[in-house]
């Protein structure tokens, strides 16, 4: 059994309310799932910080934004490998690194109600999706996106696939599971749900000289 507690004025009439609820998957880092059995090699060692779970402490996993102006694709990945070389197994990891980079990256939905607060922009020169009208100074709490966290149903896909590589920057973490709230909008909870209703991201040219594989538009051409 679990409990709710809705903030913010759940449960006031004059308000709408409603719950998601969401479950990811992940191996869980058995003997058969290392790349050379039971880690003890270099790339079992490497493999096994990526998998999801709860930290032994309360800091969060270090992070590097992208260069201010963008980066070549190159640039791009030698960070990430970087980045993901550093993930501390010590610490909690559920969303990946390729996940909140490309939420970091790409450019906040400009028609979200925003009230009077002032979004300002990351260093890298715009304001992106890791900073909502909840989270105004883009506040990075482990590498989930705030974006994706405070509004449903999503405009980017919201899905998970296997592979935690140089190809996870495809993977995204959350299944929807079942939504709480206003029950003239089920139709269209259910019509927007991942789940039924398959999004597309922009990828670009892998070209190494070129730009980095997703842009930073929502729509981008």
């Amino acid at each position: 059994s679990s409990g709710i507690n809705a903030e913010y004025g759940g449960g006031n009439p004059k308000l709408k309310c409603n719950i998601v609820m969401q479950y990811m998957c992940m191996n869980n880092g058995t003997d058969a799932d290392y790349p050379h059995n039971r880690g003890i090699k270099a790339a079992d060692v490497t493999k096994n910080k990526l998998y999801m779970r709860d930290g032994t402490g309360r800091n969060t996993q270090n992070y590097k934004e992208p260069r201010r102006g963008g980066e070549r694709n190159d640039v791009f990945l030698y960070r990430m490998k970087r980045l993901e070389n550093n993930v501390n197994r010590r610490r909690g990891l559920h969303e990946t690194l390729w996940w909140y980079d490309q939420c970091r990256y790409r450019e906040a939905n400009g028609g979200l109600f925003r009230a009077d607060q002032n979004l300002g922009s990351n260093k890298i020169g715009y304001t992106s999706a890791s900073r909502t009208r909840q989270n105004r100074r883009g506040t990075r709490r482990g590498f989930e996106c705030p974006e994706e966290r405070d509004y449903f149903p999503y405009w980017v896909p919201t899905y998970q696939t296997e592979n935690v590589d140089e190809e996870s920057q495809q993977r995204t973490p959350w299944i929807d599971v079942a939504w709480l709230g206003d029950k003239s909008r089920c139709n269209y909870i259910k019509e927007n749900s991942f789940n039924r209703n398959a999004k597309h991201r922009c990828v670009l040219t892998k070209d190494l000289t070129d730009t980095r594989p997703y842009g930073r538009s929502i729509n981008e051409a």
